[in-house]
């Protein structure tokens, strides 16, 4: 919203005040014509501007199509359709009470997890792969990070840059493809 919009609200709001701490029948009558009023003026100017917002984001989706940079598109017309994922859902713990928190929650993805992924192993065979496999990458207060041998830590060479590179070449070329063919 922009600063004029806001400054109506401050009014509107400084009015309303006004109007509920007055005492006589007259002055309220009055008061209230005044909000009436700063509530149109409100509304019309939040309308104003969404649809100034909403110009915007179609003249940079326009932009995006035309330089053919389809992930910014996808993301303003993801945005202007207004489907928006919740990101934080609530879940249950093991007691049944829901948890909102996000701590607690990824708390409670990681014993679930390390329960599923754990118990298909004896706790023998888990204890000698861990011996092993793993090299603990850092330690912070009694958390171990533990990076297993068999995943590669080190940097990417020169010859797989280049054939990410081109991999995401094709793809986007493929994608451009088939967008304009729908379009």
């Amino acid at each position: 919203m922009t600063q004029q919009t806001w400054e109506k609200i401050r009014e509107r709001k400084r009015v309303k005040d006004e109007m509920n701490v007055c005492k006589t029948r007259a002055k309220k009558i009055e008061l209230q014509k005044k909000y009436k009023e700063r509530n149109r003026e409100v509304k019309r100017s939040a309308r104003k501007d969404q649809r100034n917002c909403i110009d915007s984001l179609a003249h940079q989706a326009e932009e995006a199509t035309n330089r053919g940079n389809l992930r910014e598109l996808f993301a303003i017309t993801k945005m202007l359709s207004k489907r928006q994922i919740q990101i934080n859902r609530p879940i249950r713990a093991t007691d049944g009470t829901l948890l909102t928190d996000t701590k607690e929650q990824m708390q409670r993805w990681q014993k679930h997890f390390s329960k599923i992924l754990n118990s298909s192993m004896d706790n023998q065979t888990v204890e000698n792969q861990m011996a092993d496999n793993q090299i603990i990458v850092k330690e912070e207060g009694n958390k171990e990070y533990v990076n297993y041998s068999r995943i590669n830590i080190k940097a990417p060479t020169v010859i797989e840059i280049k054939h990410a590179l081109k991999e995401l070449k094709r793809v986007k070329q493929q994608e451009l493809i088939t967008y304009c063919q729908k379009y």
